[in-house]
């Protein structure tokens, strides 16, 4: 008798960023710790050491309540949303900043479903908050219009049972890929709120998603670190990722026994992809 085994890489992010507010959220089995980044005392060139004028300062400490440990956690790119999820439920706050004080408002009560995330991401604008579901599914909560009447779920078009366990929104807040454990990635029209296409299936489980900032083209790299880009817009592969297939990529890359964890673009040379493992960075240059 054959039987089938399926391998889950669930990537988790332990410690969310938000540039825009200078924060760092740090995820522990039983509690989340905020913190505002320090400030140099001058600049340099890379490899300086620069002295400290400003040291990192821990605002707020959150513990879940009982002995249930957080799954994921998200803060949002504004800095004043944190969401979170144990093994039973989502939880929200709103945080306020005033002089040297820091306030935490619970707004749990406004999410639709109540029920445990894989997931958690907020969009680039701090506007809405996806949860990623069961059976593939995503829930849409609209933080502007905050109550239950504005919670959306996005479901596939397949009858999946699996979960959903990543999530990358486009920089434009237009679009959201979700990947799930049985290889499918669904593409969602956020303005619309409706599936708009899915991607090809690949036999090997996505272990990175990421939206392209500049072409709106969604990279994906998996299990056995071979590289796609779809473009979203037009519903298929690119001409640069069709191309790498037919010429393959270097037996060293495809060797290695580390996962790609992060895909990330260069914000001053739009066509360089920047990947990481655990152990190393690579910038992948579209036009080489």
């Amino acid at each position: 008798m054959a039987y089938r085994y399926k391998v889950r890489l669930l990537k988790r992010n332990l410690v969310c960023c938000s540039r825009k507010a200078n924060l760092l959220l740090f995820q522990f089995p039983d509690q989340l710790e905020l913190w505002r980044l320090g400030s140099p005392g001058g600049s340099g060139i890379p490899g300086d050491i620069l002295p400290i004028s400003k040291k990192p300062e821990k605002l707020l400490q959150l513990k879940n309540k009982g002995c249930d440990h957080i799954r994921c956690c998200a803060l949002s790119p504004c800095g004043t949303w944190i969401a979170f999820s144990n093994v039973y439920r989502v939880r929200l706050y709103r945080i306020q900043y005033e002089n040297d004080s820091v306030t935490i408002h619970a707004a749990s009560q406004f999410l639709k479903a109540q029920q445990p995330a894989h997931q958690l991401l907020f969009s680039a604008d701090s506007t809405k908050l996806f949860v990623a579901l069961d059976r593939s599914r995503v829930q849409v909560v609209d933080l502007v219009m905050l109550n239950s009447k504005h919670a959306h779920i996005l479901t596939p078009k397949s009858d999946s049972l699996e979960p959903v366990c990543l999530l990358a929104v486009s920089a434009d807040s237009n679009w959201l890929a979700a990947a799930n454990s049985d290889c499918e990635i669904n593409i969602y029209n956020l303005k619309q709120l409706k599936n708009h296409c899915t991607v090809p299936v690949y036999n090997h489980l996505p272990t990175a998603i990421a939206i392209n900032p500049h072409t709106n083209n969604l990279i994906t790299v998996h299990t056995d670190h071979q590289i796609f880009e779809f473009s979203i817009s037009e519903k298929k592969y690119t001409e640069w990722s069709r191309a790498l297939q037919q010429q393959g990529l270097h037996q060293h890359w495809l060797e290695r026994d580390t996962p790609v964890t992060h895909v990330t673009f260069n914000p001053k040379v739009t066509t360089q992809i920047i990947l990481h493992d655990t152990y190393m960075f690579c910038i992948i240059d579209q036009l080489l």
